[in-house]
């Protein structure tokens, strides 16, 4: 069974060919034919003693991935493959057919991702075969070539063909699933709706292989550092507290901003109709199911039911008479078991889970005490809110309550309050610097004296002097600081009078229009003067070693990342040290893609922005345009001044 010599469909067949020729016809795919192809994994690594351990086996059949992601056969040989944008790793490969075929073998189509130890596959037949022999699955070089171009869909139509001729189950590429389906969800920075830097909420997933994007406005500032504090914020409250409570967070702020209608009817935060469901609830959803649900329904603290308030008011002149411990025992629902125990004459506090408002409930300290007219007073501190449809978050809740009462139990009110004054401060619920420096400011004194109490006439020891009174301490012999200061005033005639060793990496950015449609991917040359590029050879840093200085330049742009990275790699492979160093081929690069030469200076926390992170890049859509792969690209030889043909 060499070629579909008797096909189903007369029109798959001619469509199939068709595509066959204009593949062999392709000027790239015959200089590809003529010139090695860059390896997928190193050229010596298909043999089986240097095949690494599959770490996922997909079952049934005889491959799997190592810990990288990458193929193998349980021989040991490195497939031919493509990893996509989103970890997807997409193979062929020859496996046995169901004993209940009219054929042994069968050519398959194979998809694979592990993330976060979740190991996700799937596969389609491609063709049916009567050996196991690869010279008699004819359309494989074919399809390996595609991969090798990574063209997914290319390679996804092509196999539909292919499979279609001979009657095979292929699904339309437009209709392939995503392997894994979950959106994700960050924090990064955009251009508002009034054409000012702003803080976005991104939620991001797959479909097929492409990284779509769905966001929207948080906030809009002066300048993109303005905007840091917030965002350290909405992620720090993604950690600790889940998505939910972030984005709870993100859609007050724009809805407090009008970049979010308060009034919308669509409750949802990102609008795109054909992206997978959020997994959390909107405020505007609560509100527009409170406007239907029954007032009983509606959950109010124990002294704000009304059946309580009726309690008290009824039984006000009947503990007129009473004191101390009896008139808070006989005052509070069940004896005063809701107040910590042993009761105070006087004062008496509690540590509660209760509803703020009918979509949110809280972890709140109280104190309670009786007013000279007999009435109840009260005040509280919330330290802590959560989703009450949120199990999670409840559970977390009753836990910090009960690590509450446990302190109380073993070293007493002073402790516990102390602990929930350092909540409250942690959270936002409580400011530092206030100017009352007591707990709870209402009502008579409090039964102990709260940290910020202890403080009023001590030196804040968390306080921060000013850069000018702190001393210049000396470099180090060979830290980062002294390799800083030695290069601090050392001319770039200096630094490139030899052959290029600076470090220098390509990076590439998701683009949207200011509207938020996606345009596509950016390609970047970031080079760091100061840095030797063998100073950091994985060209990660940490937060003590960021260099203060680089130069950045967009040069290259493309339609999915999959193409960038490509170019990416192919771009270093033209580097010639001394005779075509990496700033001057972007350059060259960056004028035959039609881009302004511009390079951007980056300082310290420029650089930091910049690397933390997939941040997208706004652009007007008119005037963008993608690189042409099959554009021949003319550089100049600089060392004899000839001209020399490479394709980019």
């Amino acid at each position: 069974m060499n070629r579909p010599e008797a096909l189903t469909s007369r029109e798959a067949s001619a469509r199939l060919m068709a595509h066959l020729d204009a593949i062999a016809a392709d000027p790239a795919y015959l200089n590809r034919l003529a010139a090695p192809f860059p390896p997928v994994l190193p050229q010596d690594a298909d043999r089986e003693d240097d095949a690494p351990e599959l770490v996922w086996r997909l079952p049934d059949v005889p491959y799997g991935l190592d810990i990288d992601g990458h193929p193998w056969s349980e021989e040991g040989r490195a497939m031919p493959h493509h990893i996509d944008a989103g970890g997807t790793a997409h193979w062929f490969g020859l496996v046995k057919a169901d004993p209940a075929a009219d054929h042994d073998h069968e050519l398959r189509y194979f998809r694979a991702e592990a993330t976060e130890g979740d190991f996700r596959h799937d596969s389609y037949p491609v063709m049916p075969l009567l050996t196991d022999d690869p010279g008699d699955a004819w359309p494989l070089p074919a399809l390996e070539l595609e991969l090798r171009r990574g063209d997914i869909f290319m390679v996804q139509q092509l196999a539909h063909d292919v499979a279609e001729s001979y009657d095979q189950a292929f699904p339309d590429p437009f209709d392939l699933p995503a392997l894994d389906p979950r959106p994700d969800y960050y924090f990064g920075y955009g251009v508002g709706p009034n054409n000012q830097p702003s803080l976005e909420a991104v939620k991001t997933w797959m479909e097929g292989s492409s990284r779509r994007f769905d966001t929207f406005t948080i906030a809009e500032f002066g300048d993109y550092a303005d905007a840091r504090e917030l965002e350290d914020e909405l992620e720090a409250l993604q950690r600790e507290a889940g998505l939910a409570a972030a984005m709870s967070l993100a859609e007050d702020m724009a809805t407090a901003g009008r970049y979010l209608d308060p009034f919308r009817d669509d409750p949802r935060l990102f609008f795109e109709d054909d992206g997978p469901p959020d997994p959390f609830t909107t405020g505007r959803q609560r509100e527009l199911e409170r406007e239907t649900r029954p007032a009983a329904d509606v959950l109010r603290p124990w002294y704000l039911d009304p059946a309580v308030q009726e309690h008290l008011e009824r039984e006000e002149q009947v503990h007129a008479g009473l004191e101390g411990e009896m008139w808070f025992q006989a005052t509070f629902p069940d004896d005063g078991a809701h107040l910590l125990q042993p009761l105070d004459e006087t004062v008496n506090y509690a540590v509660v889970l209760q509803a703020a408002d009918p979509h949110t409930s809280e972890l709140a300290v109280e104190k309670y005490w009786r007013e000279p007219d007999g009435r109840l007073g009260y005040d509280d501190l919330t330290l802590d809110t959560f989703d009450p449809d949120d199990e999670g978050a409840r559970q977390q809740a009753e836990a910090q309550r009960d690590g509450l009462l446990r302190i109380y139990d073993e070293r007493g009110l002073t402790a516990m309050m102390h602990q929930a004054e350092l909540s409250a401060m942690e959270r936002g619920w409580l400011d530092a610097d206030r100017s009352h420096p007591a707990l709870f400011p209402e009502g008579p004194p409090d039964r102990f004296a709260s940290l910020a109490q202890q403080l009023v006439d001590e030196t804040n020891p968390y306080q921060v002097r000013d850069d000018e009174d702190r001393p210049t301490p000396t470099p180090a012999p060979g830290s980062w600081e002294e390799l800083l200061e030695q290069q601090a005033n050392k001319p770039e005639a200096v630094l490139f009078s030899t052959s290029f060793d600076r470090l220098w990496v390509l990076q590439q950015r998701p683009v949207e229009t200011p509207e938020g449609e996606p345009l596509g991917q950016a390609l970047y040359l970031t080079y760091y003067p100061d840095v030797h590029q063998d100073a950091f050879a994985d060209g990660v840093f940490s937060d003590a070693d960021y260099p203060d200085r680089a130069k950045t330049l967009e040069m290259a742009r493309f339609e999915t990342a999959a193409q960038a990275d490509k170019f990416a790699k192919d771009f270093a492979g033209y580097v010639h040290p001394g005779l075509l160093d990496p700033p001057e081929l972007a350059e060259e690069v960056a004028k035959l893609e039609g881009l302004p030469v511009q390079w951007r200076d980056l300082d310290y926390q420029g650089i930091v922005d910049f690397m933390s992170g997939d941040r997208t890049v706004v652009r007007e859509a008119e005037g963008w345009h993608h690189h042409d792969p099959n554009a021949d690209h003319i550089a100049h030889n600089r060392s004899d001044g000839q001209d020399w043909e490479r394709e980019l």
